[in-house]
């Protein structure tokens, strides 16, 4: 039995819930979808300014995660905490970085590639505290992530410029790679479903005002 619980999965189970409410009126849907979002609001850590990545029966994982930081934003605006909505997106600057004249986000910071020394120094012999602050790598769901928080705080200038970048990498074919590198066993350049959904979903919320809602 694995008794740890995902925020980034929680995240999608609580607007899972929220949309299944108003599809059917179903009461028991708004009662989970309230239990979910205070055991995710329990997962804040002022020490990190975001949402850990997940916990335990014991505590809080607090691995620095980006998805935590920007779909944490948007779930907290979502379940009426501003403040601490507002808090994550500034905290996702953390993981901002420039690449191939690009600006996007690492998917973590403050923490080996691999996060067992003995695999990280396998897998970078000659750097074997690898660590993701020093990984150039744009990881495109996760920037689209960051765009749709931003567009869920109004700052649509500042979401245009994550969009424009991440359709900058696309593919002659039309797809979105799923990373600007390969990262073996965690991340890959192939094209992605999960990439090419967060642009459809990006997108239409930057242009449409009844979907951004």
């Amino acid at each position: 039995t694995v008794e740890w619980v995902s925020t980034e999965h929680n995240c999608d189970l609580f607007f899972f819930l929220q949309g299944l409410y108003r599809l059917t009126g179903k009461g028991h849907y708004k009662t989970v979808a309230e239990e979910t979002a205070r055991g995710l609001v329990s997962g804040w850590s002022d020490s990190i300014s975001q949402m850990g990545r997940g916990r335990d029966r014991e505590s809080a994982d607090s691995t620095e995660s980006l998805d935590c930081a920007s779909w944490g934003s948007i779930f907290l605006r979502s379940a009426g905490h501003a403040e601490k909505a507002g808090i994550s997106l500034e905290t996702c600057s953390g993981y901002a970085l420039e690449y191939e004249g690009q600006r996007g986000y690492r998917p973590y910071r403050n923490m080996l590639v691999y996060e067992g020394s003995f695999i990280n120094s396998k897998m970078y012999p000659d750097k074997p505290l690898m660590n993701w602050n020093d990984m150039p790598m744009l990881w495109h769901e996760g920037s689209l992530g960051v765009a749709m928080a931003f567009i869920k705080a109004g700052r649509m200038e500042e979401a245009k410029a994550v969009i424009d970048s991440v359709i900058a990498f696309q593919n002659p074919g039309g797809g979105i790679p799923y990373s600007s590198l390969s990262v073996p066993f965690q991340f890959t350049k192939d094209e992605s479903v999960a990439s090419a959904a967060w642009l459809v979903m990006a997108v239409s919320a930057f242009e449409n005002p009844e979907v951004r809602e």
